[in-house]
């Protein structure tokens, strides 16, 4: 996206529908109004209502990498 984004030579980049509502939204909006939501959109979610654990799209990624496991191992110690 942001490859794809820097070759058309877009100056800016907001991936995510959230996170584009919120830019949008901006326009319309004081400061103080601005603070509040931003507030409530980044403030952290209770662990019941969290749909990821910590760890989840690294484990994702392992899963479809097509490295083999004990070469995944080796390059992290190299720290490639």
């Amino acid at each position: 996206m942001g490859c794809d984004a820097l070759m058309r030579g877009d100056p800016v980049v907001v991936p995510g529908g959230m996170n584009k509502t919120l830019v949008f939204s901006r326009r319309f909006m004081t400061l103080p109004a601005q603070a509040k939501v931003n507030k409530k959109f980044y403030e952290d979610a209770l662990p019941k209502d969290r749909k990821r654990r910590r760890g989840d799209i690294e484990k994702a990624a392992e899963r479809k990498s097509s490295v083999p496991k004990h070469r995944r191992e080796r390059l992290r110690r190299v720290g490639r």
